[in-house]
This record gives structure tokens, sequence and C-alpha cells, in this order.
């Protein structure tokens, strides 16, 4: 950039751009004062440049009005726009004979880019994807709905005919970072006979040829199954356990929970009765109590929560706790939400623990007392 002269106080300075006139002192005292001063001054001296620069090339005001007025008239004649369609028409005719790029199905002329004409793409069926009229393929002669319209083949045959010169990739290099992802691919293909050897003489664990290969055990696991090996169950017990050690963090777990209601809403699952359940449909039935129907496998739901037992008339539920799960704190704060849940709709609720079991007398007293009504609901 030039040094340029300031419009104000006419001193040389760097400008930033252009089109600066103004050095930054004198910027920001026309801005205090709104430019009211400077700018009949500067649009003045303006003018005077326009008419310096006029005279060197001989132009004149009057002159370029008349030219632009002419012009605007001339291209708005109707004579003109009909010479610029047929003039565009040729042009672009020109250019398809060369390329000879035909509709597929009415056989028009088009541009290369386009594979059929305004006009057939109006018919095409759209469910289907293909054309009204039949194609069939070049080499095996079989209708097909897809197709290359390169090579007018369909897919089996196009693979065929895409070797050597034929192939889109004929020629062409692999830039630096392909080349480093096929060299890791490589390394592993070209080391399976050691793989063999350590894993079926050695008897090393997937994890130990991981560290030894430098890559997942999950890449080995496949490449063994490949190769048709069976594998051992202890190498996925204990420490040999991609996911030992770690441990899922609430939100993962709630994503859990919420997909397993979901599959279990779905009845993908068929959960069956435990040891503890059954012992409960054993007195239900002796004691004749039809109303209770197990609930447990996912056919009843109350808000996300899936009672044991259920009298939907009378508006019972009988849930059974394990003593470990149900003494933790995560369970116990879930079981208040559970019980709360269950008495928004009016149901009652009896809890049976696993340890009560031993003394089936005292629960054969529990269930005939809640079934009264005289039994204190939980």
């Amino acid at each position: 950039m030039k040094n340029k002269t300031c419009f104000i106080c006419k001193k040389n300075f760097l400008p930033t751009g252009y089109c600066q006139k103004f050095c930054p002192e004198c910027k920001q005292e026309a801005r205090k004062s709104s430019w009211s001063k400077y700018g009949k001054e500067y649009r003045n001296i303006h003018k005077e440049e326009i008419k310096t620069r006029m005279k060197k090339y001989n132009l004149r005001p009057e002159i370029i009005i008349k030219r632009t007025e002419y012009l605007k008239k001339y291209f708005a004649s109707p004579k003109v726009k009909v010479k610029q369609r047929e003039y565009q028409k040729k042009y672009s005719q020109e250019k398809m004979l060369k390329i000879d790029n035909r509709c597929s199905d009415c056989g028009k002329l088009i541009s290369p880019d386009a594979q059929r004409c305004i006009y057939c793409l109006a018919k095409t069926r759209i469910t289907h994807g293909g054309s009204l009229i039949k194609h069939y393929c070049i080499d095996c002669k079989k209708q097909i709905l897809s197709m290359t319209f390169k090579t007018k083949r369909c897919r089996k045959c196009n693979q065929k005919w895409q070797v050597g010169k034929n192939n889109p990739f004929y020629g062409k290099k692999h830039t630096s970072k392909t080349i480093k992802k096929l060299r890791k691919i490589k390394q592993y293909s070209l080391n399976e006979k050691l793989l063999l050897d350590l894993y079926i003489n050695q008897k090393n664990n997937l994890r130990q040829l991981a560290k030894y290969f430098t890559c997942s055990q999950s890449a080995i696991y496949r490449r063994l199954i490949l190769l048709k090996v069976s594998i051992r169950k202890n190498d996925f017990k204990g420490k040999n356990n991609p996911n030992f050690g770690n441990k899922y963090s609430e939100k993962t777990k709630d994503l859990i929970r919420q997909n397993t209601i979901k599959n279990i809403k779905l009845g993908k699952y068929d959960f069956k009765p435990n040891k503890p359940e059954k012992i409960i449909i054993k007195l239900l039935n002796d004691l004749s109590f039809k109303n209770y129907k197990y609930a447990g496998n996912g056919t009843c739901w109350i808000t996300n929560f899936n009672p044991d037992f259920i009298d939907k008339k009378n508006k019972k539920i009988i849930e059974l706790f394990g003593t470990y799960w149900h003494n933790l704190q995560t369970a116990q704060n879930r079981d208040i939400l559970r019980l709360k849940a269950y008495k928004k709709y009016g149901y009652k609720t009896l809890i049976i623990w696993e340890h009560e079991l031993k003394d089936i007398p005292k629960v054969i007293t529990k269930l005939i007392k809640f079934n009264k009504g005289k039994e204190n609901e939980n």
C-alpha cells in the first residue's frame, strides 16, 4: 500500500484500505461532528475527479446516457429476444451433438448431465424408480428396473465389465492417508499364521494378542471367526473381558432401562416366573384366589413399573422383593416411586420379602388378611 494524503489535514499516512482518504485522527473528529463540515467539500472534490477522468478518455455524460437508453430499448425489443433464444438453441445443440446424450425413454437430445427429458421424468413411476418403457441388459438381456445408464448393464454384468481399462479407477493412485490405512489392514492379514500359532499352540488370550498386534480384542475375535477357529470360553472371563473394571454411568443405566422396558412392552422377551414367584403362585391356587394373575412377564404396566401379581377388579397388587437387590439404595429410591404410582391409580400393595418365604404359614395369614382388607397396606 502507498502513502496517501489526508483530505482534511493533508498529511501523508498509511491507509488500511484502498478507499480510505482520512487519517485516523481526523476521522475521529469528523465522526464527532457527524461529517457536517466535511461532507459537502468531499463531494465537490469527488465530482471534479470524475470530470478529469472523462476528459482523459474523451467521454461525455450526454453520450453515456444516450448509449445506456439505446441498449435498454434494444434488448427489450421482441425481435432481439427471439434472436437470443435461437442462438442459445443452436449453441446448446452443437454441444449435445458432440456428446450425443439422449433420453433413455424417448431418444431426444438432452443435456450431458441428465438421463431423461422433462416429459419422460413426469411419466416415471415413483415407487419403482424406473421408467414406463422396459429396459433390458446388453449382456444378459434380462428385464431390469435399475441400471447404470452409462454402460446400460445390470449390476452383476457391470461388475464383470468393470475390469482393467473399463474400471473408473484405472490409472489412478491412492493418497498418503489411504495408504496408511491399507498398511494397517495388511499387517493383520499377513500375520494370520503367527496368530494361529499364538492362539492354538501357545494358548495366549485375546487380551495378550491385542497387546502383541497393537489392536483391539474385537478385531482379533473377528479374524479368528473368519479363520473358522473355535474360541475358548475362558477368554472373556475375569480380567480377559475387555469391559473388566469399567462401570456404567447413571445416564447409560437409565437409557438401558428405558430400552429394556420398550422391548418388554413390545413382547420381544419371554419371562418366566422364578422359584420364589412359583411358591406364591401355588399358595394363591391353594387359597383359591383366582383374581390374582401373574404380571411379571410384562403383561401389565403402571407408568414405567411392572407389578408381580395384580387383581384388577379389587385393585390390589402383590410385590415380591429380593433381599439383596431391593436393599440397595438405588432400588429403594425406585421402590418409593413405584408405591406412589400405584397409589395414584387407587391400587393397594402388599410386599412379601424373600426371607419371609421360609415361614410359609405367616405368608398365608398375610395373604388372607390382605384379601379381606384387614392387612395394613404399604
